[in-house]
């Protein structure tokens, strides 16, 4: 699938991975959405970017972690571009630390931005893309979905969500001609990856891959990149 003239929405895409993945899309022809919670020059920095090179995009504040900003998400993509063809939900935390030690504020952090922020977005672009009897969701989760790590359980086990999610509702949604995606990244040379493991542009163009549809996966499955 050629993603020229495409409306890509992308979560958390003022940096890392998001903002990586922002760009090559642009350069694909997509336009798109920058989606931001608390870094509006950074974000304001990747659609400056994009337009440089000629792209279309708009960066647009919402917390994934609130259904209602969510919504008003959507909504702003849709009065911009007047669709939504691919969906990328990227945007997620890593509260690193053992368990018994984490906060309920932490804990709850990581449920409501990697998994509820996921679900509810999906559930809230499906009636647009029903419409469009078309549309592509990327799923951003972990090599720690496979596997979990000390220090890390929460997250693992929302990525772990997020990989069961994707695989139980492509189902659901084959009949309307919305396939459904999750890529796993291992340790990526990001902030969140401690700038170490593979190359953001080798995970980047992966997923670019996966939203192009060039992998020959079959709706509802994963796939896994790593140095």
């Amino acid at each position: 699938m050629s993603l020229k003239d495409k409306v890509v929405l992308i979560t958390g895409a003022s940096r890392g991975i998001g903002a990586a993945t922002a760009l090559i899309t642009a350069k694909e022809g997509a336009k798109v959405i920058v989606n931001y919670n608390n870094s509006r020059t950074e974000a304001e920095k990747v659609v400056q970017s994009i337009k440089t090179f000629g792209g279309d995009a708009v960066a647009i504040k919402a917390d994934v972690s609130s259904r209602d900003e969510l919504q008003k998400l959507i909504d702003q993509s849709i009065k911009t571009y007047g669709r939504i063809d691919v969906l990328v939900n990227n945007a997620g935390v890593l509260e690193w630390g053992y368990f018994p030690k984490l906060t309920s504020k932490q804990i709850d952090r990581q449920l409501d931005i990697n998994l509820r922020g996921v679900i509810h977005l999906t559930h809230l672009v499906l009636p647009l893309m029903k419409k469009q009897k078309d549309g592509v969701i990327v799923n951003i989760a972990s090599g720690l979905a496979k596997h979990g790590m000390a220090k890390a359980a929460l997250y693992s086990a929302t990525k772990a969500a997020v990989l069961r999610f994707a695989q139980s509702v492509a189902p659901e949604l084959a009949d309307h001609n919305i396939r459904i995606y999750t890529v796993c990244p291992g340790q990526t040379q990001t902030e969140m990856g401690d700038w170490a493991g593979t190359p953001v542009e080798k995970v980047t163009n992966h997923i670019v891959k996966c939203a192009k549809e060039e992998l020959g996966l079959e709706s509802g499955s994963d796939t896994e990149i790593y140095s």
